[in-house]
């Protein structure tokens, strides 16, 4: 966990403030692991947290397999996250500086080649996801 955030298990509510394009397994690095409770529609991962002693949602929005079925992003694959709550200017602030943590180790080239491999997998069925995700685990990817 980033020493500037607290998780909380309070529910934040907002609204949209800002979007960040971190990799899901990047975010669980600097936040822990998400919350176990989503909205189960439009929503598949939740970090309630508090930044600056304000209260902040960060969340998938549209994009996962709870509101695209099979066609949506598995978690894992996850990379446009949304920051919600009342402070736009906190928010703002909380974006940079995830991505300043971000940063480190995590080269920019990796985000780009993500996001393309992302743009690959929604275009696959469940069965070809499964095979790759298959492999990937047999070669330790």
């Amino acid at each position: 966990m980033l020493d500037k955030i607290e998780k909380t298990y309070d529910f934040c509510g907002g609204s949209l403030l800002q979007v960040v394009d971190i990799p899901y397994i990047k975010m669980v690095e600097m936040l822990g692991e998400p919350n176990d409770y989503t909205d189960g529609e439009k929503t598949d991962v939740e970090w309630s947290i508090k930044f600056r002693g304000e209260c902040f949602s960060i969340y998938n929005y549209k994009d996962g397999m709870n509101y695209c079925g099979l066609s949506g992003i598995p978690n894992e694959c996850l990379s446009d996250f949304h920051i919600g709550g009342d402070c736009k200017s906190y928010a703002l602030e909380l974006k940079e500086y995830l991505l300043d943590n971000v940063s480190e180790g995590f080269p920019a080239i990796t985000l780009v080649f993500s996001k393309n491999i992302i743009e690959r997998i929604k275009k696959m069925n469940y069965v070809q996801y499964i095979q790759i995700d298959n492999f990937l685990d047999e070669i330790g990817a």
